[in-house]
C-alpha cells in the first residue's frame, strides 16, 4: 500500500515530511522500548527526559504497542531506497485551566503515516515528491495550479 510520511525523522536519510514509500511488511514490537525517533538508527533507544511532560511522552510510548493487540508497527521502503520501521509518535500538550492549578496533560500517539493514494492540493505545498499526477479537473481557481505545483 503507498504511504506518505507525515513528520520529519531523519533529514540525512531522506525521511521527510512528505516522503513516499509501500508498506512491505509489519514487526512486532511489543513490548520493546521504541527508538527515539529521527535517529535513523534502530538500535539506538530513547534516552529518558527530564520534566513532568517529558514522563508523560516516555509513559505514552511505552504503552502504545498495548493499544494495539499484535504489538506491530508497519516497515516501509522509501522511494529512495530507505527501508525502516515507523514507530508511533506521540506529542504531549499542556492545558492550562482557570479552575484548576495544576494544567492537565493531553497526548496524541499516532504512527505518522497516512495512505498515499492522493493528497489534496493544499497539502501538497512544499513537499518533495519523488513523483505525482496532478488531476486539475475540479479546481476552482486559477491559483490553485500554482499551489499544486509548489
Amino acid at each position: 500500500m503507498p504511504v506518505v510520511l507525515l513528520r520529519n525523522l531523519n533529514l540525512e536519510l531522506g525521511l521527510v515530511n512528505g516522503a513516499q514509500g509501500h508498506i512491505i511488511g509489519f514487526r512486532q514490537a511489543l513490548g520493546e522500548i521504541v527508538p527515539e525517533i529521527g535517529t535513523g538508527s534502530e538500535s539506538r533507544k530513547r534516552k529518558r527526559r527530564r520534566g513532568k511532560e517529558a514522563r508523560h511522552k516516555d509513559r505514552q510510548m511505552e504503552d502504545y504497542p498495548g493499544c494495539n493487540e499484535l504489538g506491530t508497527f508497519p516497515i516501509v521502503k522509501f522511494l529512495n531506497g530507505q527501508e525502516h520501521t515507523i514507530f508511533a509518535d506521540c506529542i504531549v500538550v499542556k492545558e492550562e485551566s482557570e479552575l484548576e492549578n495544576d494544567p492537565s496533560l493531553v497526548s496524541r500517539c499516532q504512527i505518522p503515516l497516512t495512505p498515499g493514494w492522493a493528497v489534496t492540493i493544499h497539502k501538497s505545498q512544499g513537499l518533495t515528491l519523488d513523483r505525482l499526477v496532478v488531476d486539475l479537473s475540479r479546481s476552482f481557481e486559477r491559483g490553485q495550479v500554482y499551489v499544486a505545483c509548489t
